[in-house]
């Protein structure tokens, strides 16, 4: 079986997902919703911002304030991407699921 280089958990794996799947368009709320639309499931928004939070700590996103939108009271965004060490995390639990399901299934 494939060591991997970073052991993250199931939901942090979905929440690095959903960073790469929304692209430039990947901030908290956003990728909430993207979640709850995926997995069927809603999550305390804590919980998004706690992975987040871990994700970022462990080297495998980035992110970038936006400016303020352009609305009353409108405020920045901090947009999430998935850095190279993301993408290769992604790519090692990938194969590590693979190597699984071929002793099992």
């Amino acid at each position: 079986m494939p060591k991997r280089s970073v052991i993250i958990g199931m939901y942090e794996y979905s929440v690095l997902l959903a960073i790469k799947a929304l692209d430039d368009d990947a901030y908290g709320a956003e990728i909430n919703r993207f979640l709850v639309k995926k997995l069927g499931r809603k999550r305390i928004t804590a919980q998004i911002y706690m992975a987040l939070i871990r994700l970022k700590d462990r080297g495998l996103v980035s992110t970038t304030k936006t400016k303020p939108l352009p609305i009353k009271g409108g405020r920045s965004r901090t947009l999430y991407t998935v850095k190279p060490k993301g993408i290769k995390t992604i790519q090692e639990i990938n194969s590590y699921f693979e190597e699984l399901k071929k002793g099992w299934l």
